[in-house]
């Protein structure tokens, strides 16, 4: 199978390369080939979540579910917070006992994260997916442990604050070519993008295939 260059996408277009497909628990199907990360997300959080954190479990532990995620919190979503942090700590829960990383979707969330992350102590690697912030808030995160995932709309000041080895890269629902975004990038750090794709590939073989 291709190298892994996107770590996070809702696309089911045949790429050239590896990726990282997410989906939700109700629509994963094991028989699908590929890389996948399956979670709740905290704007799908429906009265049956019980059963859907239970199917989640059982789909997760599956080999080719490399994360536990989407999960998070959203201050935009309808679900009640506090229904979304319930939901939230389960998936946090599933990713410690199967020693897999968790991607994170967080609108509003930062300070409920940094609450979390201080109180569950996780060994496992908490990745904010599709992060835009500003550079205080990527230096912040990335003082508490966490990975940051750049997608189209990234906030090009925050490569300042973002080491190389706590990046990773991705299209969610974006039609940009991800190599678009690779070039994007590394011009951003002026390098190069063969040596910045390098650099995310070894994140990707350490964080998600335990390489």
């Amino acid at each position: 199978m291709d190298p892994v260059l996107d770590i996070h996408t809702h696309s089911d277009t045949v790429h050239s390369y590896g990726v990282i497909r997410s989906v939700s628990p109700v629509g994963f199907d094991p028989s699908c080939k590929g890389w996948f990360s399956v979670g709740i997300h905290p704007w799908y959080i429906g009265d049956n979540y019980r059963e859907e954190l239970s199917l989640l479990e059982q789909y997760t532990s599956l080999p080719q579910v490399l994360a536990v995620g989407e999960a998070g919190y959203d201050k935009f979503s309808t679900i009640a917070p506090d229904v979304q942090e319930l939901v939230f700590r389960r998936q946090v829960k599933l990713s410690e006992k199967l020693h897999k990383p968790l991607v994170i979707h967080s609108v509003g969330g930062t300070e409920l994260l940094m609450r979390l992350r201080k109180e569950i102590q996780p060994e496992m690697p908490w990745i904010i997916h599709g992060f835009r912030g500003k550079s205080p808030l990527a230096r912040q995160l990335i003082q508490h442990g966490f990975y940051l995932s750049l997608g189209e709309h990234y906030n090009p000041e925050a490569l300042k604050a973002i080491p190389l080895e706590r990046l990773f890269l991705e299209s969610d629902e974006s039609d940009l070519d991800i190599h678009t975004l690779y070039q994007k990038v590394a011009d951003g750090f002026q390098m190069d993008p063969g040596s910045l794709k390098a650099c995310i590939q070894q994140n990707i073989r350490k964080v998600f295939f335990g390489g």
